[in-house]
């Protein structure tokens, strides 16, 4: 299997990354480094916030050249609620969510 052929939906989120990510973002003096710093620990949520952040709703910040930047303009409660989601989806069949 190439590259190519991996269905970054089917990819796994480590759950001590969702851990560690909600611990941050529950901090009231968290920064967007600290929160680029453990989703960087997992290609899985970076290809999810990636998606995200390349959908028409943020489509007007297409010029985002750093992880940073992107997480800022998408925000630590959809930067949560996107981490949490890919979480959650891990337990239920495929067939079950389309």
């Amino acid at each position: 299997m190439n590259a190519a052929q991996i269905d970054a939906g089917k990819l796994p989120v480590v759950p001590h990354v969702l851990l560690k990510l909600i611990e941050a973002c529950h901090k009231v003096d968290v920064s967007f480094d600290e929160i680029a710093e453990i989703v960087k620990q997992d290609a899985s949520l970076c290809t999810k916030i990636l998606a995200v952040a390349n959908s028409p709703l943020y489509f007007q910040w297409n010029n985002i050249d750093s992880l940073n930047r992107l997480l800022v303009v998408l925000g630590v409660d959809t930067i949560k609620t996107i981490a949490v989601t890919s979480v959650v989806q891990q337990f239920f069949p495929s067939s079950m969510r389309t």
